[in-house]
């Protein structure tokens, strides 16, 4: 696999002409991890980062070189050498407070008309150690970098050519939603539409910057680099539209806790959290009654068998097959009967069984937890009743 890594470098270095050496010393890195690794027979959180940063620090490496070839002002950069500071959470760094404050300082000293070409999903620990951002991380140090430059507008170049009404593999050629609010763009990013990762709206809110989603593959013939839509528009305050897209996270964990000591008894759901907290799992959607809670919990996270049985010692706790969340969201539905009654309209005709019903607090989305089959069927009639396809 290594001698493959290499064999693709080189390949691209001398099709673009570029200088033969230009990645020599990370790739030496990269040899050298990869022999630790196999020596050792383990991989820490530690030394995984440390790994799957070098494919970042390459890839800026060969683009603002080619940028150079062609005639532009370009540097690379290491993301910490412009102040991208995190925790130690490797795989899952938070970026430090002083963060912001760094990155606007080392934007101040870039030189005008060199195009920085920056490493995305990386930071540095305080202790200089390699750190990621998780899954989807790029989309955040965009928009952390954005927001320290003060630009006019963030643009995110993905996959897709902008957040979808529906997830394109239920509903076929789904159209694309031209303007969300910051807060809808958070709640599809949430639960499922995977076109940018959920933290991206923090640092582009709080600077008052726009973020516009754009197809990297969806460019227009023969005109390179025009898309061939507008793509989203996700800012402060979008036109109002009673529905904006339907979002489809599957395959999440869900328990059901039942307890009688819940009756009347303060901090009962505090020491639940607690035992998920300490067992690193997060909730997406959560129902309580009087004596009990139902919440679905993510796949990839925690250690579910451990906290399940910290939760036996003071209530019934009970394991679902996995289970499917399909989520609603658009401005309607905090206030719209009819636009409701239309939906489960459509859930009852179809059959769909529903285990748990939330909305948020932002009364912009509707959240349903349901088997995965009948999920896929209830986005794919819900998408053809309200938007008409």
């Amino acid at each position: 696999i290594l001698d493959a890594i290499h064999s693709r470098h080189r390949r691209l270095i001398a099709g673009l002409a570029l200088e033969p050496m230009i990645l020599g010393d990370l790739e030496h890195t990269l040899q050298q991890l990869v022999r630790g690794i196999a020596l050792l027979r383990d991989l820490s959180p530690r030394v995984r980062d440390a790994l799957v940063s070098l494919g970042e620090r390459m890839s800026v490496r060969l683009f603002a070189a080619l940028l150079q070839r062609r005639g532009q002002a370009a540097r690379a950069y290491d993301s910490w050498e412009l102040g991208m500071l995190t925790t130690s959470r490797f795989g899952g760094a938070d970026p430090l407070p002083e963060c912001a404050s760094a990155l606007r300082s080392a934007m101040e000293l870039l030189t005008p008309g060199v195009i920085p070409v920056v490493t995305g999903f990386i930071g540095h620990s305080m202790d200089a150690e390699i750190t990621t951002l998780g899954r989807g991380g790029s989309d955040y140090s965009a928009a952390l970098l954005g927001a320290a430059a003060g630009v006019q507008e963030i643009q995110i170049w993905t996959d897709v050519p902008g957040f979808l009404r529906a997830d394109p593999r239920v509903v076929h050629d789904p159209s694309i939603v031209p303007a969300l609010s910051f807060d809808e763009a958070a709640e599809l990013a949430f639960f499922g539409a995977k076109v940018l990762h959920p933290r991206t709206i923090e640092p582009a809110r709080e600077a008052g910057i726009p973020v516009r989603v754009l197809g990297t593959f969806h460019v227009a013939p023969g005109e390179t680099g025009t898309p061939q839509s507008a793509g989203t528009l996700t800012m402060e305050a979008s036109p109002p539209e009673p529905i904006r897209a339907l979002a489809l996270h599957e395959q999440v964990r869900s328990l059901h806790l039942h307890s009688l000591h819940m009756v009347e008894a303060e901090g009962f759901l505090a020491r639940v959290f607690r035992v998920l907290a300490n067992h690193g799992l997060s909730v997406d959607v959560v129902a309580t009654s009087e004596v009990s809670v139902t919440m679905t919990l993510d796949r990839e996270e925690g250690e579910l068998d451990a906290a399940v049985e910290a939760l036996s010692l003071f209530a019934e706790v009970k394991r679902s097959a996995p289970r499917s969340i399909l989520c609603l969201v658009g401005g309607g539905l905090g206030h719209d009967s009819a636009l409701l009654a239309r939906v489960f309209g459509v859930l009852g005709q179809s059959g769909v069984p529903i285990h748990v019903i939330s909305q948020g607090a932002s009364r912009i989305n509707v959240t349903l937890v349901t088997d995965p089959l009948a999920a896929r069927v209830a986005m794919e009639r819900l998408h053809k009743e309200l938007f008409g396809s």
